[in-house]
């Protein structure tokens, strides 16, 4: 299973529960911080599932986000916890 997860940072703060879960499933997972803006090379990768939790919007391009948004035309899942 392949995760990429924006938001909460730094890890080693509230971050973690969600990436205990992760680990827990085994799953392979990369982490943009929500001072990191999304870039198109983080969503080269098909995922399984795309994480938002309190990731600023303005930190995704509008490119970024169609990138996001075919993706789950395609199948990925897409789970939003809180946000700016």
């Amino acid at each position: 299973m392949r995760i990429l997860y924006a938001g909460e940072s730094p890890l080693g703060g509230p971050a973690n529960y969600l990436i205990g879960v992760l680990n827990y499933l085994h799953a392979m997972w990369r982490h943009v911080p929500p001072a990191e803006p999304l870039r198109l090379p983080a969503l080269r990768h098909r995922y399984d599932a795309i994480i938002f939790s309190d990731y600023p919007c303005h930190q995704a391009s509008q490119a970024a986000q169609e990138a996001v948004a075919a993706q789950v035309a395609r199948g990925s899942g897409l789970l939003m916890i809180g946000g700016w």
